[in-house]
């Protein structure tokens, strides 16, 4: 099913100061990544236990959200197998909120999952499936249009402190006919978003947006800051 390209006006209307994106500035390859790792920024954190030496951060482009507001994001983490007894990983954030995950299975023809736990609870169950992609007719800066692929994100609400990632089963999305069969894999996580509650409550005081565009894409400049249409920082 084709759509357009567009912007929705709630997601504008939504963001606010308080949306701090934790990505993957750079190329780390999988000899290079080490035994443990953190990626840090604005207060959260992602703390990486290797212990399978399999993880590695390289250059890929895909897009998140929804046929009316979507991110591009140009670089992501691989976890290169499922979680266990040896490798893992924990978000740390530092109020409560809500967190967005831009993340996809490693297999195009299999399902994986995502799952947030906090508190001895699930509070975040994501099927990682590019069958839920959909199709976006994206218009370029040069005013030309190209067809492109946007996935799925997932949103939980979390309470300040650590959240435990358990990732790469099998999904039941999976396109294999027994997927008992199938063994349990990587998956690949592009960005972790962190929007404060605080940031909610303030969000009628915040200050005024200035919105303009920049090689087609929209962005939004507050306080000096640019974010996406989506909350992320740029």
């Amino acid at each position: 099913m084709k759509k357009f390209f567009l912007f929705a006006a709630a997601a504008i209307a939504a963001l606010t100061v308080s949306a701090q994106t934790l990505d993957f500035p750079e190329i780390i390859a999988t000899a290079d990544f080490g035994a443990t790792r953190t990626f840090e920024k604005d207060g959260i954190s992602l703390v990486i236990s290797n212990g399978n030496n399999k993880f590695a951060v390289d250059a890929n482009t895909q897009r998140f959200g929804n046929a009316q507001a979507y991110a591009k994001d140009t670089m992501r983490l691989k976890t290169g197998g499922a979680s266990g007894s040896k490798s893992s990983m924990v978000l740390n954030v530092p109020a409560d909120g809500k967190v967005t995950v831009h993340a996809r299975s490693a297999s195009s023809t299999v399902a994986r999952t995502l799952t947030f736990s906090q508190n001895g609870l699930d509070i975040l169950n994501a099927n990682l499936n590019d069958a839920d992609a959909i199709d976006v007719e994206e218009t370029k800066a040069d005013q030309t249009k190209e067809n492109v692929k946007v996935f799925p994100v997932f949103t939980c609400n979390v309470k300040a402190g650590a959240i435990d990632l358990s990732y790469g089963e099998v999904g039941t999305g999976s396109t294999e006919a027994d997927e008992s069969k199938i063994k349990a894999g990587g998956i690949n996580i592009y960005a972790i978003i962190f929007e404060s509650a605080q940031g909610f409550e303030n969000a009628d005081a915040a200050v005024k947006a200035e919105k303009f565009y920049r090689n087609g894409q929209l962005i939004i400049r507050k306080n000096g800051v640019e974010y996406n249409a989506l909350g992320a920082q740029l």
